[in-house]
Parts: structure tokens; sequence; C-alpha cells
């Protein structure tokens, strides 16, 4: 299902990513590569209020994935910072 979900991401469906993503999460956050697909496919779609708490409980996860969401999540927040000066 991850490499699925990549391969969306790779081909800008991000919005289908995130649908998928976030349902098979569910409440928890147990897998750090499916909410790092969460965090990033939300934040491609402006979801970001949606994506905080899954970027919290991902904040421990060490792998790539998850680093690369959590940079992407900090920088879309930068951006809309920077955005309202």
């Amino acid at each position: 299902m991850n490499v699925l979900l990549e391969k969306l991401m790779l081909a800008n469906g991000y919005s289908e990513a995130y649908e998928i993503s976030r349902s098979l999460l569910g409440d928890t956050v147990s897998d750090c590569r499916l909410g790092s697909i969460a965090v990033i496919s939300g934040v491609r779609i402006g979801k970001m209020k949606d994506v905080k708490d899954i970027v919290s409980a991902i904040r421990g996860c060490k792998d790539n994935l998850s680093l690369v969401a959590k940079t992407v999540y900090e920088n879309a927040i930068l951006e809309e910072e920077l955005k309202g000066e």
C-alpha cells in the first residue's frame, strides 16, 4: 500500500494519497511511513491544520520519509508566516 501511495504522490495525486493515508491511519498514528505520506500530501493540498496532529505523532520517527515530512511541514509553516508579514 505504501508503494501505491508513494506512486500517487510522484504523479501529483496528493489529494488521493492524503485521503487514503488518513483513512488507513484512523485516529491513531502508529505508522511513521503512512503518517509521513499523510503529512506531505496534506501540506501539498493545503490541509495544514488537519496534519498538525499527525506531525506531532511522527516527531519521534527517525526514518528518511518522516524527516522529509517534518521538513515539508515546517517549511510550509515558515512560508505562511512570511506571507503574513
